[in-house]
C-alpha cells in the first residue's frame, strides 16, 4: 500500500514530537471517515511484542555481501575477521551486507536468543538491531541487552 500527495517531512516531525501514532490506510471506499477513525482507535501497540513477528526463528550465518555497484570498501580486509553476533529485532539486511563486506563473520540470532549463548560464542562484538514497536513491550530483549553490555568485547 502506498500514499501520495502528503507532506512526509511534516509526518516525520509529528512522529518525532509525539512518538508512534496509530492510523488506518484503506482502499475500501465503502468505509466512512467515522468508521476508519473507529478502526484506528480499536488498535493499540502499547505492550505488544512486535519484534517476535519479524525476527528470524533460528541462528544462522550471514554471508551475503553488498552488490559491487554499491560497494565502497577497498575489498581488502586487513588483519583478522571479527565475529559479530547480530540480534534480529527486525534487522535491515543492508546492515548485515555492509558488515559482511568488511570481512565480518556474522551470526544472526533470534530476538529471544539467550545472552548466555551469545557469551559462549565469544564474539568480538554484538549488534542489537533496530526494529518495530516499543522496547518496554519486550522485557526479554531488554534483559538480554543488560546481560551482554560490558561483557563483549571480552576484557
Amino acid at each position: 500500500m502506498g500514499i501520495y500527495d502528503v507532506d512526509t517531512r511534516a509526518i516525520t516531525r509529528r512522529l518525532r514530537e509525539d512518538g508512534s501514532l496509530i492510523g488506518v490506510l484503506s482502499t475500501d471506499n465503502s468505509k466512512t471517515d467515522e468508521q476508519l477513525l473507529q478502526m484506528s482507535k480499536s488498535w493499540d501497540i502499547v505492550g505488544v511484542d512486535l519484534i517476535s513477528g519479524v525476527s528470524c526463528k533460528s541462528p544462522h550465518e550471514w554471508v551475503d555481501k553488498t552488490k559491487q555497484q554499491w560497494e565502497f570498501s577497498s575489498g581488502k580486509v586487513a588483519g583478522e575477521n571479527f565475529h559479530v553476533v547480530a540480534y534480529d529485532f527486525g534487522i535491515k539486511h543492508n546492515i548485515l551486507r555492509r558488515l559482511a563486506s568488511y570481512g565480518c563473520k556474522i551470526t544472526v540470532v533470534p530476538s529471544t536468543w539467550p545472552a548466555s549463548e551469545t557469551l559462549n560464542m565469544k564474539p568480538d562484538g554484538v549488534l542489537f538491531s533496530n526494529g518495530p514497536g516499543d522496547p518496554s513491550a519486550v522485557p526479554y530483549a531488554v534483559e538480554t541487552v543488560k546481560n551482554i553490555i560490558g561483557k563483549v568485547p571480552a576484557r
